[in-house]
């Protein structure tokens, strides 16, 4: 279906196949395969609306970054940020912002996007982005941020019963 609508040129729903099957691309470890439509996709991105593309380059950004290619995923996810910000896709931004944070080492982007996951009340960003921050705060050698933290994503987490996220974040803890 992918390779059909993108011979159409039909880029909003291409766009929409990337992001979409991007997620399942990378559990799968077909990053590479999945970049590969993205990139055929990208080609016709100025007929895709900036909230669509901002979405996508945010999913493709996480493709490369499992694909090795580190600073082409930094350029993808900052691309991803400045067209999310001009849209209403919220939670999109966060997500952005802290795969962005992850990726910098950058605490500031977990911030806003720990920001605004409270204003949306949004417990699974929440608890996702305090995982980020505990990371951080653990490779900067301050333990005590690191562990509080943890603890809160893992009361978050807990909450929702998400456990492979539980596992992560108990990883973090050993």
């Amino acid at each position: 279906a992918l390779n059909w609508a993108i011979s159409q040129g039909a880029a909003e729903m291409s766009a929409r196949f990337i992001y979409s099957m991007a997620w399942w691309w990378g559990i799968n470890k077909y990053a590479g395969e999945g970049y590969q439509f993205a990139e055929r996709v990208l080609a016709f991105s100025d007929a895709i609306s900036s909230a669509l593309r901002g979405m996508m380059l945010r999913r493709i950004g996480r493709l490369v970054f499992l694909h090795g290619r580190y600073e082409h995923a930094r350029g993808l996810l900052e691309e991803s940020v400045a067209l999310l910000r001009e849209s209403d896709e919220q939670v999109e931004l966060a997500r952005a912002l802290n795969q962005l944070s992850k990726l910098a080492n950058n605490p500031d982007y977990a911030q806003e996007s720990l920001e605004i996951f409270t204003g949306l009340d949004n417990k699974r960003g929440l608890a996702w982005v305090l995982n980020t921050l505990g990371e951080q705060a653990r490779l900067a050698e301050d333990h005590e941020a690191a562990l509080g933290y943890y603890e809160q994503s893992l009361t978050l987490y807990e909450a929702f019963k998400y456990h492979i996220m539980l596992a992560s974040v108990y990883a973090n803890l050993g």
